[in-house]
């Protein structure tokens, strides 16, 4: 009992480390400090920078599922687990995908 604990300990450290940097993009959008180019030509029309809210909803949207992770995983719910972590990664790249 106590092994699968600290492996589920070890497992949610990096979907922790992406919430709080995520939370970081908020707080830096919101405070100025992030410098973003919202609404630049340089994005494309399904860009999450196209407008301030939007990255930010898609940052919520991405603290939300992360946290789900989080939560499937301390749960034992190994499917739902791996589900919510597919959308994670669909999540983490479509950024890259969007901005052509």
């Amino acid at each position: 009992m106590k092994r699968k604990l600290l492996l589920q300990i070890f497992i949610s450290i990096p979907f922790i480390a992406v919430v709080l940097l995520n939370i970081g993009d908020v707080v830096s959008v919101y405070t100025g400090s992030g410098g973003y180019p919202f609404g630049s030509e340089f994005f494309g029309p399904h860009s999450i920078y196209k407008s301030r809210a939007v990255y930010v909803c898609f940052q919520v949207v991405s603290i939300l599922f992360l946290m789900g992770t989080i939560f499937w995983l301390f749960r034992s719910r190994r499917k739902l687990f791996l589900v919510f972590v597919i959308i994670d990664v669909l999540i983490f790249f479509y950024p890259m995908l969007t901005n052509t």
